[in-house]
């Protein structure tokens, strides 16, 4: 969750980007020292710390320029909770964090100095200290670069965009922190350095070359939207079902802040504890890639000719502005709740009374995304208008056009949903924090799953039943499971007229086993498909759609409908399919390259060709007969069988297009 005010607001606001770069790039360690005569103020900074994982305990400091303006210990989960000494404006723009973390406890070596920049815009929200904030400030600190030159060098090493920030999260597929971590850990110890000392020399390589990329293999993780911890929280926090420290830790800290019942009380509070932290970690790894697919959303209402677009995104934009105050204040209070039982015993009865004031604001705001997530009358649903701007449906269809829907865009919409549903739930823990604290007695009542008409319920049993409500139609408009197969995906035409189609490449094959029609489709699925796939990918493949195999006939026109034919139009299937988001290596056989069966303007027998997608020419002479037993890849493809199986893959909002189906 680090620094997402200003990440968000530099995603949606468009001249904030460079403002916010420009800010930046004045950090300078050897500034002038600061006129006694300023005014001063005390900064209240949050952190999170991590090499890899939270880095647990030990102590960190925040400086400025050289002098030491703040220490103190980390906090188990690796976050960090300290006030400054009083500052001036001037010393405010040189303040930095750094703590020690190590790979290995037991090895010395192991361990690195983390360290980040704070800039004083951002004092208010949540830095994070790691290995990419720790090239960042030490390209900034020993090689005197300006800070948004260093950004921009650390995001182009670790191949990410180049307006990514050192203090925006990344999705883990783009970048994984724990294998870059061991990755340079193993380097280190086969030169016989310290991991310190080899960030030292990757620093020193990156200020040198400004094109040097680490090649970095991403993955495709995908967590489609099921029940999470969060809603076992808030239905924690109702009382008996999660037991009578869930949803207690205000109340608890509150009234037992005398030494004596100190230890007993954090004890007691432990398991919670990592529960609230487990959530936070939740949304942070898919906060990034929302942030991310945003971008990319405000390039498009910049740049892109087409006024319908650009008035998709432009709503789209609007709609997650208006959330943004409330989500900032929802994650910082969150955080400040869920470290609460490390503060000292002393702030804790304040820190309490000033939690309450933050959470009865938000308790006033609570509809808010709830309702932006399904839409209101007059309003249409956020989630319909990223469909409506990722996948726009035409008033003329182009059957030339089409769109293509798998694992990576369909994640993109799943992890917006998330997202949203993630703060959601947040909010409505820590409203039941409020109303626990404000009537004990309540918290330890019970609420049944479904309300009675005429019987009187807690509020927390009210709120419970709200958030429920409006959960189970939010929580659908996004692909509530992803395709069982990665290389999997879906073909729709532009204007959803037509069913789509899902498609799957199942493996090689050679010409004389699919000639013709034959042999028969259900043997032959059996022997191609099934042993590459897992008992319970088997399963979920014949129940997506009605499978048949890839009739040559097919190829004519799957993907697009160019003029020419035979190798022309070969070539240009797969270019048109990768080129609109189909998975590239659909389309490689071991030897790097598909074979398309394609028609040709002949009859009969021979009117098909095996035609090389990557070269366009053909792989088989036309005249010989028979033909050889070349390798060629074979592609299965079959239809959904309902709409509601659609909506489980694809999101309700998605299948809603597609009115043939029942």
């Amino acid at each position: 969750m680090q620094n997402s005010a200003t990440v968000l607001a530099k995603t949606l606001l468009a001249g904030a980007v460079a403002a916010a770069l420009q800010a930046c790039g004045s950090s300078d360690p050897a500034a002038a020292s600061p006129d006694a005569s300023e005014p001063k103020s005390v900064l209240h900074l949050r952190s999170e710390i991590s090499l890899a994982r939270p880095v647990s305990g030990g102590s960190a400091k925040v400086l400025s320029g050289s002098a030491i303006v703040a220490s103190g210990t980390i906090y188990d989960n690796g976050n960090l909770a300290l006030d400054t000494t009083a500052l001036t404006a001037q010393a405010a723009r040189q303040l930095r964090i750094e703590a020690q973390g190590c790979a290995d406890q037991a090895n010395a070596l192991s361990c690195a100095l983390l360290s980040a920049i704070v800039n004083p815009d951002d004092a208010s929200t949540i830095t994070g200290v790691n290995v990419r904030s720790t090239l960042v400030d030490r390209l900034v600190r020993l090689k005197g670069m300006q800070q948004a030159a260093a950004e921009q060098r650390v995001s182009n090493y670790l191949m990410l965009d180049a307006s990514t920030t050192s203090q925006q999260m990344v999705d883990q597929n783009l970048f994984s922190p724990a294998r870059f971590v061991s990755d340079n850990w193993l380097a280190a110890q086969s030169k016989g350095l310290s991991l310190d000392q080899q960030i030292g020399q990757l620093v020193d390589s990156i200020a040198a070359d400004a094109t040097l990329q680490r090649q970095y293999k991403p993955l495709l993780m995908i967590a489609p939207i099921v029940a999470t911890i969060g809603i076992e929280l808030v239905k924690g926090a109702l009382g008996k079902i999660g037991g009578e420290a869930m949803g207690s830790v205000l109340s608890k800290i509150g009234l037992n802040t005398e030494a004596a019942n100190h230890a007993a009380v954090m004890n007691e509070l432990k398991g919670i504890a990592s529960q609230l932290s487990a959530m936070s970690q939740q949304l942070s790894t898919i906060e990034s890639a929302v942030k991310q697919t945003m971008a990319k959303v405000e390039e498009v209402s910049k740049k892109v000719d087409d006024v319908a677009q650009q008035q998709r995104a432009l709503r789209l934009l609007t709609q997650t502005s208006q959330l943004l105050a409330l989500v900032e204040k929802v994650k910082r209070a969150y955080w400040d709740l869920q470290n609460l039982p490390q503060v000292s015993a002393t702030q804790q009865a304040a820190e309490v009374k000033r939690l309450l004031a933050v959470i009865e604001s938000i308790q006033g705001d609570r509809a808010q995304i709830s309702a932006a997530l399904n839409g209101t009358p007059g309003n249409s649903s956020m989630v319909a208008t990223m469909v409506d701007f990722q996948f726009p449906k035409v008033a003329v269809p182009d059957y030339s056009k089409e769109v293509f829907l798998n694992q990576k865009t369909l994640k993109s919409m799943s992890d917006f949903v998330q997202y949203y549903d993630n703060v959601n739930l947040m909010a409505y823990y820590l409203i039941m924090e409020f109303y626990n604290y404000a009537d004990p007695a309540s918290a330890a009542q019970s609420c049944p799953e479904t309300l009675s008409s005429g019987v009187s319920y807690t509020l927390q049993c009210m709120r419970y039943q709200e958030l429920k409500q409006a959960r189970a139609e939010y929580i659908t408009q996004g692909p509530q499971e992803t395709l069982p197969v990665p290389s999997m995906f879906v073909n729709v035409y532009q204007g959803y007229t037509a069913m789509p189609w899902v498609l799957y490449p199942a493996g090689d094959f050679t010409y004389q086993s699919i000639n013709g029609a034959t042999p028969d489709a259900g043997s032959f699925l059996a022997r191609q498909i099934y042993p590459n796939l897992t008992a319970q990918q088997q399963s979920e493949v014949t129940a997506i759609a009605n499978w048949d195999y890839m009739k040559p006939v097919f190829w004519s026109g799957m993907f697009a409908r160019p003029a020419g034919s035979g190798g022309s139009q070969a070539k240009v299937l797969k270019d048109v399919a990768i080129a609109s988001g189909a998975p590239t290596e659909t389309f490689y056989t071991a030897s790097l390259n598909l074979a398309a069966w394609v028609r040709t303007t002949d009859s009969g027998p021979q009117a098909f060709n095996r035609v090389s997608t990557t070269t366009g020419s053909l792989d088989v002479d036309q005249n010989k007969n028979p033909r050889t037993t070349e390798d060629a890849k074979l592609i299965v493809l079959g239809q959904f069988k309902s709409r509601a199986v659609m909506e489980r893959y694809l999101g309700k909002v998605i299948a809603a297009r597609f009115t043939s189906l029942n």
